[in-house]
């Protein structure tokens, strides 16, 4: 049994700057990449992410490194992933 990757919509919350659309990855519920994007052209992203917590982008540093730490970080060491079809899309394994 390996471990379960995830993801959704939340506004990413960068300081000094607009919030911004993002698909967030998550690993075992913990959250280690983001895809920003363009809120014009996901409806349906931009009315999930208003129903979510925004992710400060602190918040993801911190989470990514104590992955890292861990060698649980899924873009950066290999791990046995139940559904790897979850990674980014610009992934390359």
């Amino acid at each position: 049994m390996g471990y379960k990757l995830s993801s959704n919509y939340r506004w990413y919350i960068v300081p000094k700057e607009p919030s911004t659309l993002a698909k967030v990855y998550y690993i075992e519920g913990i959250p280690y990449d983001v895809d920003r994007l363009e809120k014009e052209n996901h409806p349906d992203a931009v009315n999930e992410a208003n129903a979510n917590i925004g992710l400060k982008a602190d918040v993801l540093f911190m989470k990514s490194d104590y992955l890292i730490a861990e060698m649980m970080h899924p873009l950066l060491f290999e791990l046995d992933i139940d559904n790897p079809e979850e990674l980014p899309t610009d992934y390359v394994a």
